[in-house]
């Protein structure tokens, strides 16, 4: 292979033998996944130096090889320089959700005063570790400050920069604040591409199509960018982050086929390498609850809480979920019961997100039991925050589908007015959302067989028939196999 950033940026600051080992095995390798093989391979056969190993696994945990990192550690397991990276490594294998330990095992290091380079691996693992149940945990001030005066302390660290915004875009996101996440992940990607430090680029572009994804053409090129570079590095976790948010965009645009199918490889994918599956899982509940298929919406949310125990941060999400395919199987009580159990939780978190959630759910809750005006107001409010923040606006067609199924399913036989239902296909005309406009299209259906219209819902029924040729909108079918039992 030829050399790579990912890998050279650290050759200024090692010994000339650590970095003979490296720049021979790259050499050597097809990829950055062969050479984070072969080089795990090198210290498991042989017995290296401490920074060889925490080279292997440094690129090891790059590419998210958990088994070779917990074989590395096994057979070193007094090295302290290796010692955060492990207890990254056995909180993604569900061993422990305590990222302490992480904490002060890179304190213990900095205490000994390492290199400056190597100060900066350890206040980041730190700031990682922090930023991973954030706001749960409050961020150490002076850890960031020493990062930035680290970083300005000599030019070759400015690589490090791309780890830095990465973390604080992840804060802005976890915060709300759209445009300091865009701001901050720019900077990233940007500084990624100057150092060709590939695999964390790749990473940057994914989070650069979430922050992009309402707007599906630009989303999708840099899902493609992402895709070359992850198949050229050889990175498999890579390639499921990326179907991931496939099955996302095409969650947004309603197609709810094609998005099952993304979500679906991109568990089996995680699966098969032992990794955490939570987010794919409950964004396949989320999908399955849209297109009526509760139970299977339901034993994903329970999956995914199943995954979030050690994450207290998402868990809440995954509880909601679960709430929602409840009250769609008109299990009211038991819906409402889950919700207790964390409504306090998410008015205290103050994260939109959650908030948005829990007013989309209890929404739901309030229209089955016959409450609509408090119904409403809550699923307006979700809209409003859906729709306030670029991260989370993927969701506000939840809300607003179930805004326009309440007026269809208030209708009387009159013509009336239906705001919602108007907007809902304005919305899928303007933004090109085929899946919408189909759902759409069924609750119009509902509404002329309330009304007796017969010619308009042969109108309709030609116009699903068209839509569920496309790809992945088949979900339509049961609709329109109801809809002509009906008529």
């Amino acid at each position: 292979m030829k050399p790579l950033g990912t890998i050279t940026v650290y050759f200024p600051f090692i010994d000339p033998e650590t970095r003979h080992v490296l720049e021979t095995i790259m050499k050597e390798s097809d990829n950055y996944f062969d050479f984070a093989n072969a080089l795990s391979e090198r210290v498991l056969d042989t017995d290296c130096s401490d920074l060889l190993v925490y080279f292997a696994i440094h690129h090891a945990a790059q590419l998210l090889d958990l088994k070779k990192i917990d074989s590395i550690g096994q057979k070193y397991p007094e090295i302290p320089i290796i010692q955060p990276n492990l207890g990254f490594a056995n909180h993604y294998m569900g061993r422990t959700d305590d990222f302490r330990s992480i904490i002060q095992n890179a304190e213990a290091v900095l205490a000994k005063n390492p290199d400056n380079w190597l100060k900066l691996e350890m206040r980041f693992m730190k700031f990682e570790a922090e930023t991973f149940n954030y706001p749960g945990v409050i961020h150490d001030s002076s850890n960031i400050a020493e990062i930035h005066e680290l970083i300005d302390s000599d030019p070759r660290f400015k690589f490090y920069e791309t780890v830095l915004y990465s973390n604080l875009a992840q804060i802005a996101d976890k915060d709300g604040n759209s445009e300091e996440w865009n701001r901050c992940n720019q900077i990233a990607l940007q500084n990624a591409r100057l150092y060709d430090d590939q695999i964390r680029l790749a990473y940057c572009l994914i989070k650069q199509s979430r922050i992009s994804s309402n707007d599906r053409i630009l989303a999708m090129k840099l899902l493609r960018e992402a895709l070359e570079i992850m198949d050229a590095l050889g990175s498999t976790d890579g390639y499921a982050d990326v179907l991931e948010q496939l099955g996302t965009i095409s969650m947004i645009r309603g197609e709810f086929t094609n998005a099952i199918d993304y979500y679906l490889k991109s568990v089996s994918i995680r699966e098969r390498l032992e990794l955490e599956t939570g987010m794919a899982s409950l964004m396949l509940a989320s999908v399955y609850n849209s297109v009526g298929e509760c139970e299977s919406g339901l034993e994903w949310a329970q999956m995914a809480d199943d995954q979030f125990k050690g994450r207290p941060s998402l868990r809440p999400r995954a509880i909601m979920c679960q709430a929602w395919s409840l009250v769609l199987l008109d299990r009211l009580s038991e819906a409402e019961l889950i919700l207790d159990t964390v409504h306090e939780l998410v008015l205290k978190s103050g994260r939109e997100s959650h908030l948005g959630w829990l007013n989309f759910v209890i929404g739901l809750i309030e229209f089955s039991k016959g409450n609509v005006a408090s119904a409403v107001s809550s699923l307006e409010e979700s809209l409003k925050i859906f729709e306030s923040h670029d991260g989370l606006k993927r969701y506000r067609n939840m809300s607003l589908y179930y805004l326009a199924r309440i007026e269809v399913a208030q209708a009387g036989l009159n013509t009336e007015i239906f705001p919602y239902l108007a907007l809902l296909e304005e919305q899928a005309v303007s933004e090109d959302l085929p899946g919408l406009m189909g759902q759409a299209l069924v609750l119009k259906s509902d509404l002329a067989l309330i009304q007796h219209d017969d010619s308009s819902l042969r109108d309709i029924l030609q116009s699903l028939n068209e839509l569920a040729e496309k790809p992945g909108l088949q979900f339509l079918v049961p609709y329109i196999e109801k809809l002509m039992s009906r008529i």
